[in-house]
């Protein structure tokens, strides 16, 4: 970039660094690529349409910034004192309906696959796409990196109205707005020493992402970036029931889409105390104009929430609603610095799901769409960046968009997930003084179903074939990713947990001549070893005797010797008071590995799975 062409230079925002780092590490995946569409009513004069962009993008140096990282101690945006925006009109012959939207699909997938050299400004580009002799497309792709949503909003309504006053031969005077250096300047002033001490205290004692529970692996040859999206919208009244409930009772709609994404996240992973992300606007009040300021004010940070089942519901959302304004004071934190103060290991997410409460002010693109050019359609699309993503918009009816990874969830899990949000949210405002215990999460067939159906004998009740280790190796091929065994030192998924169980069930085997019907000893305390060594000895096919290491010698002689024990699996810390027992013992560390294949036995209903004493 040739320095005769900068108007300035500066640092970047915790978020821009992250967004940055990311699409460097995945640049083709399309990652923070967002795509606007209008679709005109009548004829647009391009001319006038082309001049009323160069003007905004004169005005706001955010549109004319690039991001430099190499050769320096930090990364830096560059401002140009001049851009060209890159603009294309393309002509496509007439087709029917269903084909021309499947080209123009295809052609957003291949735009946003193009993404951007970010070193050259402006990192944006139109694109003009005539279907028809009356119909034309309008495609704004620009990359985050240089605005958010309420920011994209007033770059639209600005292009709309100088659009207007080119078309009435007007000559359009609109306040100077404050420039984006202003904002980062401010996040440097900030007090970082207070904010560390305030999410360490925040996230004391969280070491893991609050499991999803309803995630898995799609089979077959999933694509590992596909992303796709559901939309559920409430009713008008249903909406005016929330938004009341919320003057009422001095709530912000906000706090209870939050509530009820946390209740939601406790319901489905069992856990009390719930993380997920927050995504905010982050333009400070006491920043003068910062309100006109046309860049990037977003940060995703982490929201933690206790769900207090005893609360009545109005007053654990107080509870919620104060946990998000004690949090605005340090929404300028990055991420980074956020999960390094945290028990969270590195390398491991703090949380896979946010919540994106859209709460657009200033100018909005839709009012001045209004008057002219008047659009039939309009539309946005993003990437989704983390495995769940709810972006909630207000309006008449609010709309309630579920982004999700296809390797991670299937769509009806998403449909039957996106019902239950919208019944607890109901189900919030519905009666205040409700226990949130008693809050209901399922529909009536639903409840119908777990109540009454799985809950009425059968006259010839179905027999099962599978033994209870195939059981739950076929869980473990269904839902891999779902959590199976959890201790305060370790976290295993269902395909993390069968994989080592079968590679110790092959050792046993090997090393052992554990043979079925052979009884197995396990003498660990309650822990995910004791898991592992259950489920190792149930796919070797033995018999299992469960031994508690606090039981008087004599018992525990006792029960060896009853049991016809071979060998018992215990923790290094038992050997010594386990030894006078005579019989073989064995930690789990020290199994020697194998690359022997686990056999597993065909078991009948006569063989013993275990003996409990």
């Amino acid at each position: 970039m040739k320095m005769r062409n900068v108007a300035d230079m500066y640092r970047l925002s915790p978020t821009q660094q992250g967004m940055l780092f990311h699409t460097l590490y995945e640049p083709e995946s399309g990652m923070y690529i967002e795509q606007m569409g209008m679709t005109p009513e009548e004829a647009l004069d391009v001319a006038d349409f082309r001049r009323a962009w160069e003007q905004v993008i004169a005005r706001h140096p955010s549109l004319r910034t690039a991001f430099l990282w190499e050769g320096g101690e930090e990364p830096v945006q560059v401002v140009r004192e001049q851009v060209t925006t890159p603009w294309e009109e393309i002509e496509w012959p007439e087709l029917p309906a269903a084909a021309a939207d499947a080209r123009l699909q295809e052609w957003l997938r291949a735009d946003r696959v193009r993404g951007f050299k970010l070193a050259h400004a402006p990192l944006m580009r139109l694109t003009l796409i005539r279907v028809a002799p009356a119909t034309m497309h309008i495609i704004w792709t620009y990359h985050h990196l240089i605005l958010d949503g309420s920011a994209t909003n007033q770059v639209l309504a600005e292009v709309f109205a100088y659009y207007r006053a080119l078309r009435a031969g007007e000559t359009l005077a609109l306040p100077q707005p404050r420039p984006y250096k202003e904002y980062i300047a401010w996040l440097q002033g900030q007090d970082s020493a207070a904010a560390e001490h305030y999410w360490r205290t925040q996230l004391a004692g969280f070491s893991a992402a609050t499991p999803l529970t309803v995630d898995l692996l799609a089979p077959g040859d999933t694509d590992s970036t596909a992303t796709e999206e559901l939309e559920t919208r409430l009713t008008q009244a249903e909406t005016q029931n929330i938004q009341a409930f919320a003057r009422a009772n001095q709530l912000t709609v906000n706090t209870i889409v939050q509530g009820a994404w946390a209740l939601l996240l406790s319901r489905y992973s069992g856990e009390a105390d719930v993380i997920h992300g927050v995504t905010a606007s982050t333009r400070p009040p006491t920043l003068p104009g910062v309100e006109s300021m046309v860049g990037l004010f977003i940060n995703t940070l982490p929201l933690r929430l206790r769900v207090a089942p005893q609360d009545t519901t109005l007053s654990w959302l107080r509870q919620v609603q104060a946990a998000l304004v004690d949090m605005q004071q340090y929404d300028f934190s990055s991420l980074v610095d956020v999960q390094g103060w945290s028990a969270v290991p590195r390398g491991q997410p703090l949380f896979e799901s946010i919540v994106v409460f859209e709460n657009y002010g200033g100018g909005s693109a839709e009012e001045g769409a209004a008057s002219e050019p008047r659009l039939t359609t309009w539309w946005g699309e993003e990437r989704a960046t983390f495995p769940l993503t709810l972006t909630v918009g207000q309006g008449p009816e609010m709309l309630l968009r579920v982004g999700f990874e296809a390797k991670r969830f299937d769509q009806a899990t998403i449909v039957r997930l996106a019902g239950h949000l919208r019944l607890l949210l109901l189900g919030m405002v519905a009666v205040p003084e409700r226990l949130v215990r008693d809050i209901p999460l399922l529909t009536d067939a639903e409840r119908t179903q777990v109540v009454e159906t799985w809950n009425t004998p059968a006259l010839t009740p179905p027999v099962d074939p599978r033994t209870i280790g195939e059981v739950i190796r076929d869980h473990a091929r269904t839902t891999p990713l779902a959590l199976a065994v959890q201790d305060d030192a370790t976290t295993l998924t269902y395909h993390a947990f069968v994989s080592r169980a079968t590679a110790l069930a092959a050792a046993l085997q090997q090393h052992h001549a554990l043979r079925p019907g052979s009884r197995l000893g396990l003498a660990l305390p309650r822990s995910a070893d004791f898991a592992l060594a259950f489920l190792a000895g149930l796919f070797a096919g033995a018999t299992l005797v469960p031994l508690d290491p606090t039981y008087p010698h004599d018992r525990l002689a006792f029960l060896c010797a009853d049991a016809d024990i071979t060998l018992i699996l215990t923790h290094p810390t038992l050997r010594d008071a386990l030894a006078p027992l005579g019989v073989p013992l064995l930690a789990l560390a020290d199994l020697p590995p194998t690359d022997a294949p686990v056999a597993f036995p065909l078991l009948t209903p006569d063989h013993l799975a275990y003996l409990i004493y």
